[in-house]
């Protein structure tokens, strides 16, 4: 596949992102209360979004496995992963400015933002 990027040597990093995604989508969708206790978000009136976007995540997630397992992956698609990995990032590095996330809020977004370094750092090492 032209423009492709090998993903066998890869499988352990989407692994992982997927494992993270996973962890967090679940946290979302089954204790939302519990994700803002421990990264001091303002609680929403009702989680009904919060649990969208945790479904959402946990999808992600599942996407990077699937990719992990893939041996070619356009590398488009590598690009859209990374751009939403720094959109997230973007938001988390606001919300941490402006003291309306804690440390560990923040902890999350560098976790976002290495996986966004890892999809960059393939794009320009693919094969």
């Amino acid at each position: 596949m032209a423009n492709a990027v090998r993903i066998s040597s890869w499988r352990p990093f989407f692994f992982t992102a997927g494992v993270f995604n996973a962890a967090v989508g679940v946290t979302l969708l089954a204790a939302p209360a519990a994700f803002y206790a421990m990264t001091a978000l303002g609680e929403p009136e009702q989680f009904l979004e919060a649990r969208i976007i945790g479904w959402m995540i946990l999808l992600f997630g599942a996407t990077y496995v699937l990719i992990g397992r893939a041996p070619d992956t356009p590398s488009s698609l590598i690009v859209l992963m990374g751009a939403g990995k720094l959109g997230v990032v973007a938001l988390i590095v606001v919300y941490w400015l402006d003291g309306a996330i804690n440390d560990l809020g923040a902890l999350l977004g560098a976790v976002d933002l290495a996986w966004a370094l890892g999809f960059l750092f393939m794009l320009l090492v693919r094969k």
